[in-house]
């Protein structure tokens, strides 16, 4: 499939509903993008999963969130930064 690039600051990619539906898609869904050598992309859903913060003491949480301060993001961000971080060590 080819698409125009629509240039702003950052660029875009926009797609049908059916080609939402085609692929799979949910609608404003996060998408990883992974950039080949030879110029082509790669289009991934982000996996979804579910984190009890019950399963966090006071003191972890109130860690994330300071960290969700400094850097002006979300929990989920900081979480999923996190994550990544240990995906990337192992």
């Amino acid at each position: 499939m080819n698409k125009k690039l629509i240039e702003t600051k950052q660029y875009s990619i926009e797609f049908t509903e059916e080609e939402i539906a085609e692929f799979g898609w949910e609608e404003n869904q996060k998408l990883e993008v992974t950039e080949n050598e030879d110029g082509s992309i790669i289009l991934e859903p982000y996996k979804k999963m579910e984190i009890d913060l019950e399963d966090f003491t006071k003191e972890q949480l109130i860690a994330l969130m300071n960290i969700s301060c400094e850097k002006d993001i979300s929990m989920n961000e900081v979480i999923s930064e996190i994550l990544m971080e240990v995906i990337e060590y192992e």
